[in-house]
């Protein structure tokens, strides 16, 4: 059932993201990630330019997926998933083994607030 609200969460936050994206704002929201991302894990600048530029190519993707989804939320749901995995991973691999540690911790707060906005949003 976590992995339920978790999926939701996730998709509630890339849809944001990517619609967000289309409305010209969503690179504000990269740079914040990016920033939060710099100062938690002590990125340098070669990694700190690899990771705007890997979550620059995710969001694309998503934007594209969506678009060709065709409003299917299940199947959306699914790309969705496996693009966060996909980013996560490709981040990690941009990271020293020091790091990954910190950004494992990240991502589980990253979820954790993901879950706390669809509580308020949905009342669940």
């Amino acid at each position: 059932m976590r992995w339920v609200y978790t999926a939701v969460l996730l998709v509630f936050i890339v849809s944001r993201s990517v619609t967000a994206s289309a409305q010209g704002v969503g690179l504000a929201d990269i740079d914040g990630s990016v920033k939060k991302l710099k100062e938690r894990l002590t990125l340098d600048s070669l990694q700190e330019q690899q990771v705007r530029t890997i979550m620059t190519e995710t969001q694309a993707q998503l934007k594209k997926d969506r678009d060709e989804s065709g409003g299917d939320r299940r199947k959306m749901f699914g790309i969705l998933r496996e693009r966060i995995a996909e980013m996560d991973g490709k981040i990690e691999a941009v990271l020293t083994d020091a790091q990954k540690p910190k950004y494992a911790d990240y991502k589980k707060e990253r979820d954790e607030e993901a879950r706390e906005r669809m509580r308020e949003r949905f009342g669940r």
